[in-house]
């Protein structure tokens, strides 16, 4: 998925499944999307993405669109999962 300017204007759609890196609550891999924020910073628009069974954390959809082809790469059919709850 390349990162153009269309693409980080057309948020995710509910449902849709994306690549998440890893961080300090969450591995990385896929996830379904859940919800889809908009916010405005100045006259740019941005849309923050929460993902099923990992909806305490937002994600920036500019950081998530240009990543997703390495995600795809490096985690193939994983699905994220949140460091949150039972082990």
């Amino acid at each position: 998925m390349k990162n153009s300017v269309n693409e980080a204007l057309t948020p995710p759609k509910i449902g849709q499944e994306l690549y998440i890196g890893p961080n300090d609550d969450c591995t990385g891999g896929l996830a379904k999307v859940s919800s889809v924020e908009p916010h405005t910073f100045g006259d740019r628009p941005e849309f923050y993405v929460k993902f099923q069974n990992i909806a305490h954390r937002s994600f920036n959809w500019d950081e998530l669109i240009k990543d997703q082809e390495q995600l795809k790469t490096t985690y193939g059919d994983q699905r994220a999962k949140s460091d949150f709850g039972p082990k």
